[in-house]
């Protein structure tokens, strides 16, 4: 408990001054607490913390694509509790961003912790998280539950869960007459791009931006991407082509492309291209996630993400061209 103290000294939140929250914040929720206050404080309200399972249960996360563009990814600051509509099946608000949410499960000698906050990517509302439960991040809360008078949670709900990751550096590398098989299947014939720009032009202080769209590499498809253009420098931009993280799959619309921790590129004074993927925004076909399964359907969407970030793509408008290949654009 002598570790538990707030910025000042005393028992309280690390977020904290002489004990009491931050003045004008009352409806916030409680942050900068480790995973054993936030425990003990359930047990002293008569509650507990909500293992895994009811959190994952209660959250919606299946929901993803509705929640998320409604809830707190702002990475602007905590936001009052209830303040945004991102409303989980049960009627909880803010189970998705905001403030990242301690559970009851350990994995190895740290505690889950959901949600995703404020400052962190979108999809890190469907993200397994574990931290040290000593730590007391700005952006670690909680969240209590009740059960049911009678009932109780199965043990196997509250065990330790074992989270793996695959490690690299132990893969060996296949043959060299194996991954020319495998590097073939990226291979594609050039053809005639048919390019269209989007005569429509967004503007901020920072950049402009605007759409254009083109044959993908296989299947008569249409695809597209949109083309951010700093204000503070003049071509030829040195240029950043970006890949998005797996929420692009759940959303439906490019409208809601998010630049969250990605505008300092523009501001930089160079350009950044956004293509719109196979299986993203509007493109969606199917595709539930990017967790590797064992299937052609994936493993053809690798290859077809390759495509589209490696094909060479001419973009024209008036008295200047501009072309991409791979990861450079020069004008």
């Amino acid at each position: 408990m002598p570790k538990f103290r707030d910025r000042t000294g005393r028992p309280g939140p690390a977020t904290w001054e002489m004990g009491n929250y931050p003045e004008g914040q009352d409806d916030y929720p409680a942050t900068g607490v480790s995973w054993y206050e936030a425990a003990a404080y359930a047990e002293y309200a008569g509650k507990s913390l909500p293992t895994v399972y009811h959190w994952h249960n209660a959250a919606g996360v299946g929901f993803a694509s509705d929640i998320v563009p409604l809830s707190n990814f702002s990475g602007h600051g905590l936001s009052p509790v209830g303040s945004h509509q991102g409303m989980s099946p049960y009627g909880t608000y803010d189970m998705a961003g905001n403030a990242k949410e301690w559970c009851w499960n350990a994995t190895d000698n740290m505690r889950l912790i959901l949600g995703g906050a404020w400052n962190e990517p979108r999809y890190m509302f469907t993200a397994e998280d574990a931290q040290s439960p000593f730590g007391r991040s700005p952006t670690s809360g909680f969240r209590c539950v009740k059960y049911l008078p009678g009932t109780a949670s199965p043990k196997a709900a509250m065990d330790a869960i074992s989270i793996t990751s695959r490690d690299y550096e132990k893969e060996k590398p296949v043959p060299d007459k194996v991954f020319a098989i495998f590097k073939n299947l990226y291979r594609y014939d050039p053809a005639p791009l048919d390019s269209a720009l989007d005569p429509a032009e967004e503007s901020t202080e920072f950049w402009k931006k605007q759409k254009v769209t083109f044959n993908a590499a296989y299947g008569n498809e249409r695809m597209g991407a949109f083309l951010y253009l700093p204000k503070n420098a003049a071509p030829p931009y040195q240029t950043v082509v970006y890949f998005p993280s797996s929420n692009a799959i759940e959303q439906r619309s490019s409208r809601d492309i998010d630049l969250f921790g990605w505008d300092f590129v523009i501001k930089s004074g160079r350009a950044l291209v956004y293509p719109i993927y196979k299986s993203t925004f509007e493109r969606g076909d199917g595709l539930k996630s990017d967790s590797p399964e064992a299937t052609t359907f994936y493993r053809d969407h690798v290859i077809e993400w390759s495509k589209d970030l490696g094909e060479q793509l001419t973009i024209s408008r008036p008295g200047k061209t501009l072309t991409t290949k791979s990861s450079l654009i020069t004008a």
